[in-house]
């Protein structure tokens, strides 16, 4: 399988190409663009099923904000990629994944799933943009713990070593 590795800005990303049990992790700070370019892929591609951990929250909890229980929520984001992969469907993981070793270890899951294709598309978006976009959301994280989330990501930056076959750095414009 060819290892690619792309820097692209948000304008340029690609609509198409998403296969048929292809495994699209998304990688990025809080405000980064993450659920709105998952939203927008979801709507441009057929038969692609998003996982949101946000999501899940807010089934699990009646608030995204709430982020008791991460084993429990990743639990059930993790079911349902397996049940998406089992069906043959492309997946669209929309979380932070901000941390090599909790990359490392789903990209393995999802091979074992059936997945094809693991691609990660990494937003990376400066902090001071997503600070201010932060600002304008109605679930507003804290200063303190977007710079942790922030620290967390720059320690460990997405790689293809990481089992990925394709990874897209999407810098902000």
């Amino acid at each position: 399988m060819p290892n690619a590795v792309a820097e692209i800005s948000l304008q340029a990303l690609p609509t198409g190409g998403l296969q048929p049990r292809d495994a699209l992790v998304l990688i990025g700070l809080p405000a980064s663009g993450k659920s709105t370019l998952a939203s927008q892929l979801g709507s441009a591609l057929p038969a692609v099923v998003i996982v949101s951990s946000d999501a899940i929250r807010a089934e699990l909890y009646g608030d995204a904000a709430i982020q008791r229980e991460p084993a429990r929520v990743f639990a059930v984001a993790h079911a349902r990629l397996h049940q998406a992969l089992v069906a043959g469907n492309a997946t669209i993981f929309d979380a932070t994944n901000l941390e090599a070793p909790f990359r490392r270890r789903l990209l393995a899951q999802l091979r074992l799933w059936g997945a094809q294709r693991m691609i990660g598309l990494w937003l990376d978006t400066p902090l001071g943009v997503c600070r201010v976009r932060n600002q304008n959301r109605v679930r507003v994280i804290p200063d303190r713990v977007l710079e942790r989330m922030h620290r967390q990501l720059c320690a460990y930056p997405p790689t293809l070593e990481e089992g990925f076959d394709y990874l897209v750095r999407l810098a902000h414009a």
